[in-house]
């Protein structure tokens, strides 16, 4: 047998044998592992052996014996296993490679991870004397493995090997911690003897040891005592039997420097006694020190990723040093000359690594300073000193602003991509030193920067050429961000100092004076950025305030020389970009300073309007956008003056309006062919154009006005004459109209290019203008972003009418008019336009829907049991889709795959959520778990509980954000009756909330939760009404699916929706047992859980009436027998989840389905549901 394994082995390994002979070869030995006593005899055998190879294969087959099968074999087995490895070690000198004697190791190592020190406690104490630790003539291979060992041991504890329980690595870190004397007593004395003494070269051999006593340190040094640190606090013991000399002595040794400062990192992290103080105080001087030896090699090092990675190191373990024993070199410590000194060299090293040309190392100098300036900048430098030492700062933060490009050569990453992330990180670091700077000496620092930036401003009349453009442009750009930040972070009471007044006045006049014509655009869009940041001369100086405002205005009327006659819409995208900018710069300044343009309103309104005058000069956005820098300011006028504007700027837009809906919002055909959307020609042609214009422009005009205008007064007098009952039928009209045009009616004629342009999502769009003319991708994009402004707007406008006048609007839109506009379309409509309608109209519209009179409430029921059955229609389908592609991908990848929760159907899904909970009053997610128990429990002044015993006294009484009001309680109970006394609606919305459930999105799946028991206090009170019982019957449908749901999450992981289904459960077995209803109880006596037990659970909550430990209870019986008892199924959602039997089966809904004649085969709901309203 012997003979035939060596034969395996060496087919293995023999590149001239076949595939099919190693194959054969790989599963005979793979069949001998797997046979405990036959794997024994061999390997024991096969280790004398004089190849390696042959070696290497028996102690790899011994080590799998102990992995696989230890638990299989007897004492007496284990026994001479654990005597054979104690032989292996013994004859470790003789294994003639080092690869052979780590293997030893791991076979050793294996079986004491099993059996050490419970049942093999003498074993560390058997292989220290073996190896003559304690002697002077040890072998110094034996100690070498016996490092090993140690290293194995202590890294099992910090690597969470799921192999290793928990319990264990306690019991080995015990055993570690017994032996620590002899352990710490072996490393030093293999380090000393290897290491030798500074400048000393190591051979390859002396390097492996030390290197393994290092990693051994690392292993253990986060949880052994500190005197295995730092000795018992005497200098003289502290170099004789102490750790912290030899990693200071590796530190300055570049192959060992990484893995030193790491374990002194953790050293620097950990809470210290007070006796070993004076010995971080000196860790100081050596961390400094290898910092600047590090650092000043730069120059010599080729490798910059190599390099990068030292200074990673020994900068980390500085920074854990500053943050956590910083208060061991303040002024006034013990040898304050020698700490001054400290204090120095911090601050000039954090200098240096913050104007240092590699990215990676000037980010680690800005952390450094990010924390010096936040928290000990006083503290670390004298006020004589502070002066420079802040504007030597704000000089090299300015600098390295400026964007670095990526040298693939020299650069420490691969890609351009990964050095624009890091260098996008160090700015937003450099910029929160800025503002750091700016609240510590704002005036100084100001001035620095406006001085800082006035080199590359005058430079501009020196540029000869591109090039020289280039440079300025781009100091600009990265001088910009600090000027933002330094001026965001003035305070509101500062005064300012005069000079900087004037300096900000020469800066801006400066920069109007840039040409706008002879510059490259990139130059245009920096200095509009620069213009609306100046806001401290803004506020003293109105002369100022005015010429920005001109200038910016002029910015956004840019146009290159030489493209005057080209239509706003065709212009360059950088040009875009420049006008984009100068808009941004304007409405920054009016949002910024509308009080003190209230007296300049006159004359900034007339050079708006003859801006808006130019025809094609300007885009319908930046139309919109330049009337809304105005209404800001409008809204601190007097109501007359207020009015006479608004009248000004939209009484011609809502006549077009007004005079197009009219004559084509009657007729759908009609409403196509106005906007150009039936011919090929039509839509580009100037009718279709216009009407596209005026319909865009009216809509996005009223949407503006109403949200900006911020004055209650004025909005109440606005309201009734912005959207009147004519136009409120309008708007209604142009919805309908719009749901037509994504209608599958109308889609299934339309042409190629308008399908396109009506794509939901401008991705989509973009797919499809690949396979379209080039000359017509421009209408395509208009109509795409006509069509998503125009509906988006309308829709937010009837949901603002429905909040702000329910009465006018209900007049108008009843649920006949609603159901052929609104929400024409619902079980087909795209999900991203569903998601704007459920986002923009139906939370307001449900929420503020009058319900006052018998026939309101009438009303409100029927349109709201319309809307779910078309929602749920929607959705299901939509999820079963998404559900199908998943499962093919899972098992095309043999993976599980996880929700792509960003996809358009996971948001549509969480509006859709979020919409019925608006309804009844209760918060997303688990906020509306803590708001529903407040219902019902009584509420604590802490915030969050709901312990109606006891609350802990610990915390400070505030107010609990989850108690609703009692106006809310009151209209969230109306709604729940209304909806019990409606069986069909009932059914409905029960289905959807187990939708919900079985949905894998947490937010949704809590939700749904939290919403079904906001219904139990009204079910248990009519539970012997026919409605009550119906109720109660879907109640256990839930309580079962609820549970088929907790059998599929895994403990681990989703804590969050555990939650949820067990607050739900709780509360559905707590209400109804006690009532008599014992089906709950034989549900989870179904799913496993014994009756003993759940006698004594019912017994234990009895006697407690806290909520919170009913719950933990009930908790801990679920995390038994329920949860996670199916986590490798998959949890995605199925018709086949809802329980049989539930509104009716679901074979039944199918064969309604095909009598209706439809496709009824599939899985989809999509109008199951429809026969609930037929009755």
């Amino acid at each position: 047998m012997a003979e035939r394994v060596i034969a395996a082995i060496l087919a293995q390994q023999d590149y001239k044998t076949t595939p099919d002979q190693r194959q054969r070869a790989y599963e005979f030995l793979e069949t001998l592992k797997s046979t405990p006593r036959e794997n024994l005899n061999i390997a024991t055998k096969l280790i004398t052996h004089q190849n390696p190879v042959i070696q290497h294969f028996a102690l790899h087959s011994l080590e799998v014996l102990v992995k696989a099968h230890w638990n299989k074999l007897d004492n007496g087995q284990k026994n001479h296993l654990k005597t054979y490895a104690k032989k292996v070690f013994s004859n470790g000198a003789k294994l003639s490679q080092n690869f052979l004697r780590e293997k030893a190791i791991d076979f050793l190592t294996e079986i004491a991870v099993r059996d050490w020190p419970q049942r093999w406690p003498n074993m560390l104490q058997e292989v220290f004397a073996v190896a003559g630790v304690n002697r002077s003539d040890g072998d110094d291979l034996l100690m070498f493995m016996v490092l090993m060992l140690v290293r194995n041991l202590a890294s099992k504890i910090i690597a969470f090997d799921p192999n290793v329980p928990e319990k264990r690595c306690r019991e080995i870190q015990v055993g570690l911690q017994a032996s620590m004397a002899p352990i710490r007593f072996l490393i030093l004395k293999t380090t000393r003897k290897n290491l030798g003494p500074p400048g000393r070269k190591m051979n390859p051999k002396q390097a492996k040891i030390v290197r393994t006593a290092l990693d051994a340190i690392q292993a253990c040094i986060d949880w052994v005592d500190p005197v295995f640190i730092y000795g018992n606090g005497s200098p003289q013991d502290l170099q004789q039997n102490a750790i912290l000399p030899i990693l200071l002595s590796l530190l300055n040794r570049s192959e060992f420097c990484i893995t030193a400062a790491e374990v002194l990192t953790i050293i620097c992290q950990k809470n210290t006694m007070q006796k070993y103080h004076r010995w971080l105080r000196e860790l100081w001087v050596p961390v400094l020190k290898t910092n600047r030896q590090i650092f000043t090699m730069s120059s010599d090092i080729q490798d910059t990723t190599e390099w990068v990675r030292l200074m990673r190191a020994v900068v980390g373990c500085l920074k854990k040093l500053m943050i956590n024993h910083y208060n061991l070199i303040t002024p006034g410590t013990n040898g304050d000359a020698k700490t001054a000194q400290v204090r120095l060299q911090l601050l000039e090293h954090s200098r240096d690594l913050l104007k240092h040309r590699v990215v990676s190392v000037a980010l680690m100098g800005a952390e450094i300073w990010m924390w010096i300036m936040r928290y000990k900048f006083k503290e670390l430098v004298d006020e004589s000193r502070s002066k420079g030492i802040i504007l030597n700062l704000i000089k090299i933060t300015m600098s390295q602003n400026i964007r670095q490009k990526w040298d693939g050569l020299h650069s420490e990453f691969e890609l351009e991509r990964d050095h624009d992330m890091a260098f996008s990180s160090l700015r937003s670091k450099l910029n929160v030193v800025m503002e750091l700077c700016s609240t510590q000496r704002t005036n100084l620092t100001l001035r620095a920067v406006v001085e800082a930036y006035l080199q590359p401003v005058m430079a501009i009349s020196r540029a000869r050429n591109m090039q020289d453009f280039a440079k300025i442009e781009q100091a600009m750009e990265g001088y910009n961000c600090g000027l933002e930040h330094a001026i965001r972070a003035i305070p509101n009471n500062h005064t300012h100092d005069p000079q900087i007044i004037e300096g900000l006045g020469v800066l801006l006049q400066n920069l109007i004076k840039i040409p706008v014509q002879n510059v490259p655009v990139g130059l245009v869009v920096v200095k509009s950025q620069a213009i609306g940041m100046l806001h401290p001369i803004y506020e003293h100086n109105q002369k100022a305030l005015m010429a920005a405002l001109q200038h910016s205005l002029q910015g956004v009327q840019y146009r290159p020389q030489g493209q005057e006659s080209i239509p706003a819409e065709r212009l360059p995208k950088d040009v875009m970009i420049a006008r984009r900018k100068s808009l941004l710069s304007l409405i920054n300044i009016t949002k910024k300073h509308k009080t003190r343009l209230v007296g300049m309103f006159r004359n900034l309104f007339q050079q708006i309007s003859e801006t808006l005058s130019k025809e094609g000069w300007l885009r319908a956005e930046e139309r919109m956008s330049l009337l809304e820098c105005m209404i800001p300011i409008a809204n601190t006028l007097p109501q007359a003056q207020y009015f006479s504007f608004i009248k000004h700027i939209v009484d011609t837009p809502l006549k077009n309006f007004d005079r197009i809906a009219s004559s084509t919002f009657n007729e759908y055909k009609t409403f196509a062919v106005s906007i150009g959307f039936l011919i090929i020609q039509a839509p580009d042609t100037k009718q279709a154009r216009e009407h596209r214009q005026q319909i865009w422009w009216a809509v996005d005009l009223m949407r503006v006005i109403v949200r900006n205008t911020s004055n209650q007064d004025h909005m109440k007098a606005l309201f009734p004459n912005l959207l009147s009952k004519q136009r409120l039928t309008h708007l209604l009209k142009l919805t309908g109209c719009c749901h037509y045009l994504i209608s599958p009616a109308f889609l299934s004629v339309a042409l190629p290019e308008i399908k396109v342009a009506l794509s939901e999502s401008r991705l989509k769009m973009e797919d499809g203008l690949k396979h379209l003319p080039t000359e017509t991708h421009l209408v395509i994009e208009e109509i795409h972003m006509w069509f998503r402004t125009v509906r988006g707007c309308a829709l937010n406008l009837l949901g603002i009418a429905a909040k702000e006048t329910p009465n006018l609007f209900h007049s108008v839109a009843t649920g006949d008019v609603l159901s052929v506009t609104v929400f024409e379309s619902l079980p087909s409509m795209p999900l991203i336009y569903l998601k704007v309608l459920l986002d923009q109209f139906l939370p307001n519209f449900l929420d503020c829907y009058p319900l006052q009179t018998e026939m309101q409430q009438r009303a409100f029921v029927s349109i709201f049991g319309k809307i779910l059955n078309g929602l749920l229609s929607r959705l299901t389908s939509g999820w079963q889709t998404h559900v199908q592609a998943l499962e093919q991908k899972i098992a095309a990848s043999s993976e599980k795959d996880e929700i792509r929760f960003s996809s358009s159907l996971v948001d549509t899904t969480k509006s859709f959520t979020r919409a019925i909970a608006d309804l009844l009053k209760v918060p997303s997610g688990v906020a509306g778990i803590r708001s529903v128990r407040n219902m019902f429990y009584p509420v604590t002044m802490t915030s969050g509980s709901s312990n109606p015993d006891k609350d802990r006294k610990s915390r400070k009484g505030e107010a609990n954000p989850y108690v609703p009001s009692a106006q809310e309680i009151r209209r969230s109970n109306l709604v729940v009756n209304l909806i019990l006394q409606n069986t069909m609606l009932t059914n409905l919305l029960m289905t959807v909330m187990m939708a919900l459930m079985l949905w894998p999105e947490p937010n949704s799946s809590i939700t749904a939760c939290a919403l079904v028991v906001r219904f139990l206090p009204a079910i248990k009170n009519n539970l012997h009404q026919p409605q009550g019982k119906n109720a109660g019957m879907m109640l256990l449908r839930l309580f079962e699916t609820s549970l088929k749901v907790l059998s599929r999450l895994r403990k681990e992981i989703e804590e969050a929706q555990h939650s949820g289904h067990i607050f739900m459960c709780k509360e559905l077995y707590c209400t109804f047992v006690p009532l008599g209803i014992k089906q709950f109880r034989q549900i989870l006596l179904k799913c496993g859980v014994p009756a003993g037990e759940l006698e004594e659970l019912e017994k234990d909550m009895a006697k407690h009436s806290s909520d919170k430990i009913k719950r933990k209870l009930f908790k801990g019986m679920l995390m038994r027998h329920i949860i996670g008892r199916q986590a490798g199924t998959g949890r995605c959602f199925q018709v086949k989840d809802l329980p049989e039997g539930f509104v009716t089966s679901y074979k039944d809904l199918k064969a309604r389905h095909k009598k209706k004649g439809g496709a009824g085969a599939g899985d989809s709901l999509e109008g199951v549901f429809e026969y609930l309203f037929d009755k």
